[in-house]
């Protein structure tokens, strides 16, 4: 299903977790995604949930094969600022060398993050708390991961 950092699914007050999400390769990162999905899933159920934040669709970009969430909210308000924005990112093919993941929105430059490899076995999990300042604002960000020689 597409989803957002809460683990909100398209349907209004469906929730989705583990496995039906994506394919893990760490059950770290099963329990917690599931556990974002049943947290948020509770606040939603006590109206407490803030689904008001800035909506931006994620694009998975040259050289990635899925990315989870598709949709990022960012709030104002407790609890949702508090929902950490992780990206979790499945390459297409084995990258041996450098890699740098590009973050931009409408050909504008966010973010490039540097790590040493990549392979299509191993998750990357990105979290962009930090990028969230320059997040706001904007409709779509793309994805993209290159090797650096």
């Amino acid at each position: 299903p597409y989803i957002d950092n809460m683990m909100h699914t398209g349907r209004q007050g469906f929730f989705a977790g583990g496995n039906v999400v994506q394919v893990y390769d760490l059950v770290d990162y099963v329990s917690e995604d599931s556990y974002t999905a049943g947290f948020n899933a509770g606040l939603y159920a006590q109206d407490k949930l803030d689904m008001a934040g800035d909506k931006i669709i994620i694009e998975a970009g040259r050289s990635i094969r899925s990315i989870v969430p598709n949709i990022l909210r960012i709030g104002d308000r407790e609890p949702a600022k508090e929902q950490k924005p992780v990206l979790s990112i499945r390459i297409a093919e084995p990258l041996k060398s450098s890699i740098r993941l590009s973050l931009s929105s409408e050909n504008n430059n966010i973010a490039d993050i540097k790590r040493p490899y990549a392979v299509p076995s191993e998750m990357i999990r990105l979290d962009l708390s930090k990028y969230t300042d320059k997040l706001v604002g904007k409709k779509k960000i793309r994805v993209d991961i290159e090797e650096v020689l």
